[in-house]
C-alpha cells in the first residue's frame, strides 16, 4: 500500500472527517450525519476478472491485487463505515483513488455489487436447513419481505493530474440517434416522452441535461423543447475535452 493510500485512510477514518465529507456532498454541508451514527466496517471482496497487465492498480506491491490463479483478485474498500440512524441501516464508503481511471465509475458499481451480494448471502445462510422458505421464497434462497441495506459509494481522487475521467456511469454511455436517422423527429420525440414519463412517473418538476459546447444541432433541438441555459461546466467531457452547456426545463409548465 502506497504512503498516500495509507495517509488517506487514516484521514478518512476519523469518523467526524468522514461524517463531514459525505455531508458536503450529499447534502450540501447540513448535519444530517453525525459521526456517532457510525461504526467502522472494514471489508474486502473477490471481484472478476482481474485487471489487465500493466494496468496502474495491478504494480507490484500493491494491496488491491494479490498472488493467485489469476481467476479473481482481492479488493479492498478504502474507508467503508455503517451508518445507523436510527430508523435504518446505511453503508457509506469512500473510494481514494490516486490516478485517473475511465472506468471508475464502473469500478464503485462493481465494489457495491459486492457488497449487495455479501448481505444476499448472509440472508440466505438465516435459512438454510430451516425449512421456512416456500415456493419462490425457496427458489430465491430468501423471504419475500427481506431487504437489503443501501450501499453509498464516493470516489475522492488525490492524483497531481487533472481528472479527465467519467464522474458518473451515465458519462460513459451515449444516447443518441443513428446518423442515418436524424432529422425525422425522433430525438424530441424522446426528449418528450422522458419528460413526460418523469412527471407522470416520479412527480419530477425540472429536468437538467449537459450538452457540448460544440453541438449545436442538440442545442438548437433543446432550446426548441423549451430548456434554458442555467450555467457552464468547463472541461466536462472528454475525448476530446471541451465545455458542457447546463440547461434545465420545468416538467410543470
Amino acid at each position: 500500500m502506497g504512503e498516500a493510500a495509507v495517509v488517506m485512510q487514516e484521514y478518512l477514518g476519523d469518523a467526524y472527517r468522514f461524517a463531514d465529507l459525505f455531508n458536503v456532498v450529499f447534502f450540501q454541508g447540513e448535519q444530517v450525519i453525525e459521526p456517532q451514527m457510525l461504526s467502522e466496517q472494514s471489508e474486502r471482496y473477490a471481484v472478476h476478472p482481474p485487471k489487465p497487465q500493466g494496468h496502474p492498480g495491478g504494480r507490484r506491491g500493491d494491496r488491491r491485487k494479490r498472488p493467485g490463479n489469476g481467476k479473481h483478485r482481492e479488493e479492498y474498500r478504502d474507508v467503508k463505515k455503517r451508518m445507523e440512524d436510527g430508523t435504518m441501516f446505511r453503508i457509506l464508503a469512500v473510494e481514494a483513488q490516486s490516478y485517473v481511471d475511465y472506468t471508475m465509475p464502473l469500478r464503485c458499481m462493481e465494489y457495491d455489487v459486492q457488497e449487495y451480494l455479501k448481505q444476499l448471502r448472509e440472508l440466505r445462510s438465516r435459512y438454510t436447513g430451516t425449512g421456512e422458505l416456500r415456493n419462490a421464497e425457496r427458489l430465491s434462497g430468501i423471504r419475500k419481505q427481506d431487504r437489503l441495506v443501501p450501499v453509498y459509494t464516493l470516489c475522492l481522487y488525490h492524483g497531481e493530474d487533472t481528472w479527465d475521467g467519467p464522474l458518473c456511469l451515465a458519462d460513459m454511455m451515449n444516447l443518441a440517434v443513428g446518423a442515418e436517422h436524424r432529422r425525422q423527429g425522433i430525438a424530441a420525440a424522446l426528449v418528450n416522452a422522458l419528460c413526460a414519463a418523469l412527471r407522470a412517473e416520479n412527480g419530477a418538476e425540472l429536468l437538467t441535461l449537459e450538452v457540448r459546447d460544440s453541438n449545436e444541432a442538440a442545442i438548437r433541438l433543446y432550446t426548441a423543447l423549451g430548456f434554458a441555459e442555467i450555467g457552464r461546466r468547463p472541461n466536462y467531457y472528454f475525448h476530446p475535452k471541451e465545455d458542457a452547456h447546463i440547461i434545465r426545463k420545468e416538467l410543470t409548465a
